[in-house]
């Protein structure tokens, strides 16, 4: 595809714009609780009020990836995926490049987090198997 871009005019006006709806939803120690037995950490400050009191923290907080799962509660990955896979481009195979998270504040029980996310650049090079498409969307969490 030499001399022209597989990025077309669909995702270049796609870049800044929302990936799906806002949504918030409220953190529960319970929730916190179960996220952390479901990815096996036994690290009390999710779970136990005595101990996490103690801590600098002052009480329970969440594990950093645990804001991954308001995200996915709702139908909110659905159509973020969707709509991106949906954009006209001549290729077609989806590979998740990885994720980076980037933490200002520990969340905790009582805490409402809104979730928004939006389609924040398209590249294209050259891989071994051809030309590829990285699309980067950016997801935040405000509570």
């Amino acid at each position: 595809m030499a001399g022209s871009s597989v990025i077309t005019e669909e995702i270049k006006e796609m870049i800044g714009k929302d990936l799906a709806e806002p949504t918030a939803r409220e953190v529960t120690a319970e929730a916190i609780r179960r996220f952390a037995r479901a990815i096996d950490d036994p690290n009390p400050l999710w779970h136990d009020e005595e101990y996490a009191r103690g801590t600098r923290y002052g009480g329970i907080i969440a594990p950093p990836v645990f804001l991954v799962s308001l995200w996915a509660e709702g139908k909110n990955t659905a159509a973020m995926l969707e709509k991106m896979t949906s954009l006209e481009c001549p290729l077609k195979r989806v590979l998740n490049g990885g994720q980076e998270y980037e933490y200002f504040q520990p969340v905790r029980p009582g805490d409402v987090i809104t979730v928004t996310a939006k389609l924040t650049d398209a590249q294209e090079r050259e891989g071994k198997g051809g030309t590829m498409v990285t699309l980067f969307a950016e997801v935040s969490y405000t509570n």
